[in-house]
């Protein structure tokens, strides 16, 4: 009997490993404490009641960076390893990258204009920005 390796087996005809669902809600979690993060001070200017039980657990939401980014990372490897093979390539990191980019680009763009705005806004009407930002530059948005 022979041992076959992943690297035998045709790309078309390897298997996907299966999902872990338990990471899948972890991540998610993680992202919702980001996002609670990123939207405390206009928790704790409209809902201080809500501030009080749950404020001290979203104002460490950089803590939800490092949880998701760390399971993204296993997960990534989990789905990738067997596309990558046994050996690097450029061909297939830069397959990997591109595909990376042409995920996270678009939502990641749409989400800083929505907060340009946001702010921009804001800061046109006079009115109190409970988290500004440090510069309104077009730099600053660009960075």
């Amino acid at each position: 009997m022979t041992s076959t390796t992943t690297a035998d087996i045709a790309p078309e005809r390897r298997v996907r490993p299966a999902t872990i669902h338990a990471l899948t809600g972890v991540r998610i979690v993680a992202a919702v404490w980001v996002v609670f993060f990123h939207l405390r001070g206009n928790i704790a200017s409209e809902f201080p009641a809500i501030d009080r039980v749950i404020g001290p657990l979203i104002a460490h939401g950089e803590l939800g960076v490092d949880l998701f980014f760390g399971l993204s990372g296993f997960v990534l490897a989990l789905n990738y390893s067997s596309r990558m093979g046994a050996s690097f390539t450029r061909k297939a990191a830069a397959t990997f990258w591109w595909a990376r980019l042409a995920r996270v680009w678009p939502v990641y763009f749409l989400t800083l204009l929505i907060a340009g705005l946001w702010h921009g806004a804001l800061y046109a009407t006079n009115s109190g920005d409970p988290v500004p930002p440090r510069d309104f530059g077009v730099l600053s948005f660009l960075k």
